[in-house]
């Protein structure tokens, strides 16, 4: 086949841009004015349109080649490559003298014609691809120039797009969507890596991120980019959308692992923008499901303290790269757990089961550049990351995963990082979350609770042992939101509240299994096990409690008149408030605490069986007490746990109070503002 004639416009841009490269190293303007002239005298856009005339779909050669030679074949893929080419060296050089007006002007005809040709453009570069990656390396086919010019040609149109409608359009197409996954997965014959590719460095500067991250990155911060991907990938059949997430994770675990001191600040750079991307992508709940049916938190947050533990062995004070790090901490633990998890209580183990808490360990003893046009902005800091994750450390998963690790001496221990972190309060803080895990998980593995809804539950019942509770357990069928010992309790909560509430928190029930935001058995154990022991170790012996309630009534009798008295003045409610870093104890009025946080988190569904509790302490308040736990569920949800517990006088020190029922309910995270306007309703001290 004869050798194509290159297009004179091609050639030009090609010349300019060889020329600029030369004159921006030495810091002089680039020589675009010849390129301008050309587009003053000749056919402008005639010469352009026969370029993408080179690339129309239907010239796109089949692959494998059944109607013609593999010879034949591999000659249209020269032609349509040298096309491919052409392009990307006119769009580079209208980019680079976009400030002459002609090369502007130019540059805007062009997007315009390249729409309605774009479809055939991106089938060029996929089919190229495709024969790329199937060909040897030997023949030259395969390598990274294909690559890297395909990556160049779309940042070259996805940069700038938002103000430029035309360029949109060509972003929000699915077959752009296409090729920059395809560019994610490419894999280079000699290596047997995903490509990291850097662009054009500048002498003496710091590597920066892989470009096809940060086409990704570019891309998907437009939203009708991040629409037309998540579209693409949630369009697909299951097998290939996991496929192709697959690469999302597997190729920041490749920059990690091949990451050495020349090239951690770009790793970093490269973790942080993949990471972004990945949460944009993620909001979309289908998409979430696929990427954590992969593991990715833990997977990412393992190559990140596998990043930040190379670089501490290293002794790397760079400090971009440190700020990266922090940045990307806070990435996996607001974005990913606080603010995108349908359910973070089931995903938190996996940051600390990753390292995290080493991570943050690490991170916060070295300086980081504070200058906020370096990277991407972040939203806190790797301490921030730890006041966080702090109200789910009550977790058994998260307390035995930190276990594991050692992270708990690290806690302890490690008193350069206490210092730098000092001022936060917060390393001490999770020591002693830590060693409060241990009191309830390690030294308390061996006692029994109750896990029984029934409001007639015996009081001399002892309740289940940790480890089988699930076989012990009647859940109900219907609902799942209560359990019961045994089928006596099951029936006679049944006929006493339950056969109104079941049909109600059935439907609650399918909505939130469904989004994969339904509160687990297991999370409402640790919840009841964490507030048992809490009341044994915080609480005064019940007599005592009672005696200082008298006291107090005697010296103010009459309780605040603006709250409705619906049960006794002098009932009271024990709160432990786990939602924030600074968790408390308080106990309350019960009047007090009906009207500014059960009248809305209860409503009507749990009103009668919360108001039967009340009922059954009024009723014999020397042995029975009320205790209510607030945790964090997301950034938009807090859960309430209700025990109704029975004092013991002749029990064994630190364990005179035990659990008899209890249930969980949540709501909005702004009811618990709600606690800090009760007033005149602390009857215990602190």
């Amino acid at each position: 086949m004869p050798t194509t004639t290159r297009n004179p416009l091609a050639l030009k841009a090609e010349r300019c841009v060889a020329e600029g490269r030369h004159y921006k190293v030495t810091n002089q303007a680039t020589p675009s004015r010849a390129l301008a002239e050309f587009l003053s005298r000749e056919d402008r856009t005639g010469h352009f349109e026969s370029i993408l005339d080179a690339l129309d779909q239907r010239l796109v050669p089949e692959y494998p080649p059944t109607s013609w030679s593999p010879k034949a074949s591999w000659n249209a893929i020269e032609d349509g490559m040298q096309a491919l080419k052409d392009l990307v060296l006119v769009f580079r050089a209208v980019a680079e003298a976009a400030d002459i007006p002609v090369i502007e002007t130019f540059g805007k005809a062009i997007i315009r014609t390249l729409i309605d040709r774009w479809v055939g453009v991106m089938a060029w570069m996929r089919r190229v691809l495709v024969y790329a990656s199937r060909t040897s390396a030997e023949s030259g086919v395969v390598g990274l120039t294909v690559v890297t010019q395909f990556s160049a040609s779309l940042m070259l149109i996805v940069t700038g797009s938002g103000e430029d409608p035309f360029r949109l359009e060509i972003v929000s197409m699915t077959c752009t969507a296409d090729l920059i996954l395809l560019l994610l997965c490419q894999v280079d014959p000699q290596t047997q890596r995903h490509y990291d590719l850097a662009p054009d460095q500048t002498p003496f500067l710091p590597p920066t991120l892989c470009t096809i991250i940060q086409l990704l990155h570019i891309y998907l911060e437009y939203s009708v980019g991040a629409e037309a991907m998540q579209l693409r990938l949630r369009s697909t059949k299951a097998s290939t959308r996991r496929t192709a997430i697959r690469f999302f994770i597997r190729r920041i675990e490749e920059i990690v692992a091949h990451s050495f001191k020349s090239n951690l600040a770009a790793a970093a750079k490269s973790y942080l923008y993949l990471v972004v991307s990945v949460s944009i992508l993620v909001h979309d709940r289908a998409l979430w499901h696929t990427f954590d049916l992969e593991d990715f938190i833990f997977k990412y947050t393992a190559a990140l303290c596998t990043l930040t533990k190379k670089a501490e062995t290293l002794k790397f004070a760079d400090t971009r790269f440190w700020a990266n790090v922090s940045a990307a901490i806070i990435v996996l633990v607001k974005d990913f757990l606080i603010k995108l998890s349908p359910n973070p209580s089931a995903h938190v183990s996996k940051l600390v089961e990753g390292g995290l808490l080493q991570c943050v360990a690490i991170c916060t003893t070295h300086q980081q550049d504070s200058e906020a046009d370096l990277d991407l902005k972040s939203d806190g800091n790797a301490l921030d990351a730890l006041f966080l994750l702090y109200p789910f450390m009550y977790l058994s998963k998260v307390y035995f995963a930190a276990d594991a690790r050692g992270d708990s001496n690290l806690w302890r221990d490690n008193h350069v990082t206490r210092a730098e972190a000092q001022r936060e309060g917060i390393c001490v803080m999770i020591d002693q979350a830590l060693n409060r895990s241990h009191h309830v998980y390690t030294d308390g593995k061996n006692r029994t609770i109750s896990l029984c809804s029934s409001l007639k539950h015996s009081t001399t019942s002892e309740g289940h042992a940790f480890d089988n509770y699930r076989d012990a357990l009647k859940t109900c069928a219907g609902c799942h939101a209560v359990t019961y010992c045994s089928q006596e309790c099951q029936k006679e909560d049944w006929d006493a509240l339950h056969s109104k509430e079941c049909q109600e928190l059935a439907v609650r029930y399918r909505e939130q299994k469904r989004d994969k935001s339904w509160i687990s058995v297991s999370t409402r154990i640790d919840q009841i096990r964490l507030l048992e022991s809490s009341l044994n170790k915080d609480m005064l012996l019940l007599p005592q409690a009672l005696a200082q309630i008298a006291e107090k009534q005697e010296a103010t009798p009459t309780e605040a008149t603006e709250w409705p008295h619906i049960y006794r003045p002098d009932s009271f409610l024990c709160v432990f408030d786990f939602v924030g870093a600074a968790n408390f104890h308080r106990s309350y009025s019960l009047n007090a605490y009906t009207s500014g946080i059960w009248s809305s988190s209860a409503r009507d569904l749990w009103a009668p069986r919360l108001h039967q509790y009340v009922l059954d302490m009024e009723v014999n308040r020397d042995e029975i007490l009320l205790v209510e736990g607030l945790f964090r569920f997301n950034a938009e949800k807090i859960m309430f746990t209700l025990l109704k517990m029975r004092y013991d006088p002749d029990g064994p020190e630190g364990a005179r109070y035990t659990v008899l029922s209890s249930f969980c309910r949540s709501a909005a995270t702004d009811i618990t503002q709600s606690i800090d306007a009760l007033k005149y309703s602390k009857w215990l001290d602190e």
